[in-house]
């Protein structure tokens, strides 16, 4: 009697991690997007020590310049002779309150630029790229993040600092060309040489970007 009980206690128990697995799977992570960030794109730049939220400057027609655009372009690798696709997602965040250029610089300005290639157009598709991608590299496609920063700093007074990196995931859940727009999700680490010799890092966490326009060259 207690060795069946055993036994089916067991049993239960395995049913209920294959469910919790079944779970975990089976819930693909999806992009959130909210009211008032259309034409925007927003996330979190974490240094560590601190946090920069990014909220991409509001556009507003006859006075301020979009601040995000994704460009598209076409061109030929030459190793191939094949025509591939050239995707760039750029974008500003320049002022704090209101988030558009009618405000003074609020002592922090970032810029962001998500690069990849494509073999063709689709209208969704996701992109992952690891420490082994770089220009030239064997992985393709692949990312090329590119994140500045320039803020004023007591210590270090006025600065200005790019960093670069290839490690990310971009997820593109819509790109209609039909209308000009895309939205999805990003994350990536970027990386600089510090004034010592040394490597600083920063991610790029929780990017959704709305409804951004595409430009077709």
């Amino acid at each position: 009697m207690i060795t069946k009980l055993i036994k089916d206690l067991f049993l239960m128990k395995n049913l209920f991690l294959l469910f919790a697995i079944f779970l975990f799977f089976s819930c693909e992570p999806s992009v959130e997007f909210t009211a008032g960030v259309e034409n925007r794109i927003r996330g979190i730049a974490d240094f560590g020590p601190y946090q920069a939220n990014y909220l991409s400057d509001e556009f507003m027609l006859g006075d301020c310049f979009d601040s995000e655009v994704c460009t598209i372009s076409k061109y030929d690798d030459g190793d191939t002779g094949n025509e591939r696709y050239y995707i760039d997602i750029s974008s500003l965040d320049y002022f704090n309150d209101p988030n558009n250029c009618y405000s003074l610089w609020d002592g922090m300005q970032h810029s962001l630029r998500i690069i990849t290639t494509a073999n063709e157009i689709e209208n969704n598709f996701q992109i992952s790229s690891g420490n082994s991608a770089y220009i030239g590299s064997d992985e393709s496609p692949i990312l090329t993040i590119i994140y500045n920063i320039k803020r004023y700093s007591s210590a270090q007074g006025d600065e200005n600092i790019e960093y670069v990196g290839h490690v990310g995931f971009l997820d593109v859940a819509e790109l209609n060309n039909d209308e000009a727009y895309i939205s999805g999700s990003f994350y990536g680490t970027v990386y600089r040489e510090n004034e010592f010799g040394g490597v600083d890092s920063v991610m790029l966490k929780n990017f959704i970007f709305n409804n951004v326009n595409v430009f077709n060259q």
